[in-house]
């Protein structure tokens, strides 16, 4: 999103650039060292960006293949940085550590099993795995985890862009609220919009 803004930027200049060319032919060489000074800008800013997205990918895989640590402990810090991290992308792997349908496999990849645990996904490429092949084991979470997995999953889903979203998240909070998320619903309340998540969050805090 943000290359594409600059692009589109970068792309407008050039054309204001000619423009102002073709109308002052005089001013060519302080029209190309002002040019070519912003041309310099733009590749170090994409550059910059494209640094940045590398680091939070990596970031995000490495935390998400810590659902599958045998420590209990670790577990909850990923749980936590993956809320924090705010990609929508973790929602699949947490569901499935909360429904007891995550699996690890002996190289340390994530699997997400369906209902029947006869078929599964790789977290991270979303592409189906022949579980039957592999020898799984899956995580085991304690109560405090679980806490931290029904925190996250509703921050994920209430940040979500997705009104349909958020308001899936607020109906399931107005069923199976805890104090360890109002505030998230009151945050979530003061920048809402829609009318009827407004109104189903509303619910919630007034439920508790």
């Amino acid at each position: 999103m943000e290359f594409l803004l600059l692009w589109k930027i970068f792309t407008r200049m050039v054309k204001l650039r000619f423009l102002f060319q073709s109308r002052n032919p005089t001013a060519n060489s302080n029209g190309l060292k002002v040019f070519a000074r912003f041309f310099g800008l733009f590749i170090l800013v994409v550059t910059c960006i494209s640094s940045l997205s590398t680091v939070e990918a990596n970031d995000f895989e490495t935390t998400l293949k810590e659902l599958g640590n045998k420590s209990r402990s670790k577990i909850k810090v990923a749980v936590q940085s993956l809320g924090e991290l705010g990609n929508p992308a973790a929602l699949p792997a947490l569901n499935a550590l909360k429904d007891k349908r995550l699996a690890i496999t002996e190289e340390g990849n994530l699997v997400i099993l369906n209902k029947s645990e006869n078929q599964g996904t790789d977290a991270l490429s979303g592409e189906k795995v022949d579980t039957e092949s592999l020898k799984l084991r899956k995580p085991r979470i304690n109560n405090t985890v679980r806490r931290h997995l029904s925190t996250a999953i509703a921050k994920l889903k209430l940040n979500s862009e997705d009104p349909a979203v958020r308001l899936e998240a607020a109906k399931d909070l107005l069923k199976r609220s805890s104090s360890a998320v109002l505030f998230l619903v009151e945050a979530s309340l003061k920048k809402e919009k829609i009318a009827e998540v407004r109104e189903t969050l509303s619910l919630v805090l007034a439920k508790e």
